[in-house]
């Protein structure tokens, strides 16, 4: 069984990148990306990354928190595998933890 359906992914996916990121990489590494992907699996990326300012569109700074805290625990701990929860609020806090 693929990790797809162990997530229950069965639509596709549109990946939306920051305004800010270097985009005429992100596109020139999709093109790779996708020539390179099994055929069963390009059913779920059909379409070109979008990029969007994360001021209009909010999942982008959650995203943001995201990576700043995977990378602030890969440079203390040289993994974050295994490490808890991604945000030391998620599971220390009775408010937080629902």
């Amino acid at each position: 069984m693929g990790y797809n359906k162990k997530v229950g992914l069965n639509t596709p996916i549109d990946f939306i990148f920051d305004d800010q990121t270097e985009k005429k990489k992100v596109l020139a590494a999709w093109d790779t990306l996708y020539q390179n992907t099994p055929q069963r699996y390009k059913r779920f990326i059909p379409n070109m990354p979008t990029f969007r300012s994360d001021d209009d569109f909010l999942p982008l700074q959650a995203a943001d928190l995201i990576a700043w805290w995977m990378r602030k625990r890969y440079l203390e701990n040289g993994t974050v595998l295994n490490l808890g929860p991604i945000v030391p609020w998620e599971k220390s806090d009775p408010d937080y933890a629902h």
